[in-house]
């Protein structure tokens, strides 16, 4: 998703800069803007690789079964999966800051809502971060002393999560409907 959108941002940036007579001082803001958001949001995706094999672990239906009594075995686990997940939301907030400034420079009005839905796509993406990682903190939390207690917790976290991807996924598609549906200015 990301790689597409770099190729395509950047070549719907130019032109309608220069369609719309913005500077290049300008354009070339945005651009530096666009490509610093794309490192950050790409940084956030690259933590997920690690996240994703320890939450596969921690909430294994094997190990959740043993719960609470291997709580200890999985804690250090726990700790660098929240710690992962609290790096990987701070970069999607940079990338949603860098996307909302680029959004805000002198360009056409279409690059800067279509950066601006991007900085919600990026915004959202970190809360979804920070679901996990709430997730993960219930392995650390002493009031969670039951199988029955951890389950509906987590449970209870993963609908927000549920919602905060089915947000992304609308943000995206809007963005993609942006894309479409000034293709024309692509030529």
């Amino acid at each position: 998703m990301k790689t597409l959108f770099t190729v395509v941002s950047l070549a719907l940036l130019v032109t309608l800069g220069v369609m719309s007579g913005c500077g290049e001082a300008t354009i070339n803001k945005a651009n530096h803007l666009k490509d610093e958001a794309n490192a950050a949001g790409a940084a956030g995706d690259k933590l997920l690789d690690d996240i994703q094999p320890k939450l596969e672990t921690l909430f294994s239906s094997e190990t959740v079964a043993g719960f609470p009594a291997n709580r200890g075995e999985f804690e250090a686990t726990a700790r660098e999966t929240a710690e992962l997940n609290a790096k990987s939301a701070e970069q999607y907030r940079l990338a949603a800051s860098k996307f909302d400034e680029a959004a805000k420079q002198d360009i056409d009005k279409v690059i800067a809502e279509y950066f601006g839905t991007w900085s919600q796509v990026m915004a959202k993406s970190a809360e979804k971060r920070d679901s996990r990682r709430e997730q993960t903190l219930l392995w650390l939390d002493k009031e969670i002393d039951t199988m029955e207690k951890l389950e509906a917790k987590k449970s209870e976290i993963q609908k927000r999560f549920d919602a905060q991807t089915a947000a992304v996924d609308e943000l995206v598609a809007k963005a993609k409907k942006l894309e479409t549906e000034n293709a024309d200015k692509l030529d």
